[in-house]
């Protein structure tokens, strides 16, 4: 288990995955979002503008993908999760250091990052 970063252009999350999901992080995230764009998602919304005309929104989230992760064969015995057990300090020692990193090499390998 590794620990990796999930934002969605906010602050990030500390999430817990099975070292096949951080070391494979970007495949992952690209499946999420080819799936996400299907058109039969749910994440799809037809929202109303003032006017009466209609529009198609897509919505969705870290919070999102980790769900979707969960549901994958590689996190069915290891979820991907909060790690919880870690102190509010520790969480913050990580994230702190993660805004600062985050452009390093080194950082981004021991705690793979994806924005959305």
């Amino acid at each position: 288990m590794r620990y990796i970063l999930l934002s969605a252009d906010n602050e990030p999350t500390l999430y817990e995955a099975p070292d096949e999901i951080a070391e494979n992080l970007f495949d992952y995230a690209e499946a999420f979002l080819e799936s996400v764009h299907d058109p039969q998602s749910p994440f799809w919304e037809t929202v109303r503008d003032p006017s009466g005309e209609s529009y198609a929104l897509l919505r969705y989230d870290e919070k999102h993908f980790a769900a979707w992760l969960n549901r994958q064969a590689a996190a069915k015995a290891q979820p991907v999760r909060e790690p919880e057990w870690l102190s509010i300090e520790e969480r913050e020692l990580i994230m702190e250091t993660a805004r600062k990193e985050r452009y390093f090499p080194d950082w981004k390998q021991q705690y793979p990052w994806f924005n959305f």
